[in-house]
């Protein structure tokens, strides 16, 4: 079956469309891409309510492209690519109990037709056999996309967006949650989610993993 599906539709690099076997990014896109070591810090926030965050890549170049391809253009096998890398800083970050996505607003989730950052936590749930929950954290407010506006706008852009579903909260009562984003830019959103699950649901401890971050 994978003989025919491969015949049909040639195994090639998610990031070029290069032939390469297995799917897998090419060397020369590989080689264009810049790698994060260090954690993400934000001063310029009042508090911070998350404990660590990380991203894969900056998000720049054929990273960029493929994380707007995955998000406005249902470029869904870059789900598995992303994955892997995701797994791999996952592992090195800590040990959680729950892996929770950054909601879309219900109104915004119905014009796309999905989360992408859903997708990826699903996924990334499944490698680590971690449990995932799609529900517990909700994004009450449909506010303007974060995206072109000022850092201090995005602040107040922000500010209570998020509510916990009560009827789950019990869940993560004590629990360590890793957050999954698809990017990291002031670390508003996620600070403004991380807030609301330690406050709303008492959760122990946030982390906080996305595909790229800019730099």
């Amino acid at each position: 079956m994978q003989f025919l599906f491969d015949l049909i539709f040639p195994p090639k690099c998610p990031l070029c469309d290069e032939l390469q076997p297995k799917r897998d990014i090419c060397e020369n896109c590989f080689a264009s891409l810049h790698f994060l070591e260090a954690d993400f810090t934000a001063p310029h926030l009042d508090r911070i309510w998350f404990n660590r965050a990380r991203s894969c890549f900056a998000y720049e170049g054929k990273i960029l492209d493929a994380i707007h391809g995955l998000k406005y253009t249902k470029r869904f096998d870059l789900v598995r690519t992303f994955t892997d890398y995701m797994v791999t800083e996952a592992a090195n970050m800590g040990t959680y109990d729950i892996i929770i996505p950054v909601p879309l607003h219900w109104w915004r989730l119905i014009r796309r037709g999905y989360n992408q950052s859903a997708l990826l936590a699903r996924s990334i749930g499944k490698k680590l056999d971690i449990k995932t929950n799609l529900h517990i954290l909700k994004k009450k407010r449909n506010i303007p996309p974060q995206v072109g506006l000022h850092r201090d706008d995005r602040l107040k852009n922000i500010k209570d967006a998020f509510e916990i579903n009560q009827k789950r909260a019990t869940q993560l009562k004590g629990a360590n949650v890793l957050l999954i984003d698809d990017v990291l830019t002031t670390g508003a959103t996620v600070n403004e989610c991380a807030k609301t699950l330690i406050k709303k649901a008492h959760c122990d401890s946030v982390d906080i993993l996305t595909i790229a971050r800019t730099i």
